[in-house]
């Protein structure tokens, strides 16, 4: 859905909707329009999750070795000899429809919540499952997630189930990557 060219996510339901392949299907297409337009770039360098899905809508690398396309949402920027560079960042509406998220209109007793197809970047950065790579693991992962919706096995999550789905599926490795960075840092020479 856009409004005055802005990218307002996939819409809004009401409580208790049950998706289905239709709205994967409607999904895929809003997906593939933010992919495969000047901010597809954006969704490949953040990497992770977002990497992930630009590469299931089909995104040309060579695009993105082209460089920036100048598009950009935040006032970071680096200043070299008095000229402005910036990179390609995406919104965040742009990667909301990327991870596929819905409004969920509130239920008699419930507030308003917001479902997606897959974990928003956040959520999947601050999992076990973000290694700082696309693992096999992480591979086999998306693939059943992606096969079960196909099967219609499978409905958006809320951002506290995926937080969930993911910890508990890697819940470990987040403990381990820590205790490694303890043992790292406090095996270096500190400064004098």
């Amino acid at each position: 859905m856009f409004y005055d060219g802005v990218v307002l996510g996939l819409g809004t339901v009401p409580h208790g909707f049950l998706f289905g392949l239709d709205q994967y299907h409607e999904y895929e297409h809003m997906r593939d329009r933010v992919i495969c337009s000047r901010h597809g770039r954006a969704a490949v360098l953040a990497g992770g999750i977002l990497w992930r899905l630009a590469q299931e809508a089909g995104i040309d690398e060579a695009d993105v070795l082209m460089g920036p396309s100048g598009y950009h949402t935040r006032d970071d920027h680096i200043q070299i000899d008095g000229r402005d560079y910036v990179d390609d960042t995406l919104s965040r509406q742009q990667a909301d429809v990327i991870c596929g998220v819905y409004r969920v209109l509130p239920g008699k007793y419930k507030n308003e919540s917001w479902r997606s197809w897959w974990p928003s970047a956040s959520t999947w950065a601050a999992s076990g499952m973000s290694i700082n790579y696309w693992s096999l693991d992480n591979e086999r992962w998306f693939k059943d997630r992606l096969k079960k919706i196909h099967e219609q096995n499978a409905q958006p999550y809320a951002s506290s189930e995926w937080r969930n789905n993911l910890n508990r599926r890697h819940g470990n490795m987040t403990n381990f990557r820590c205790n490694v960075q303890c043992l790292a840092t406090d095996s270096l020479p500190q400064p004098v």
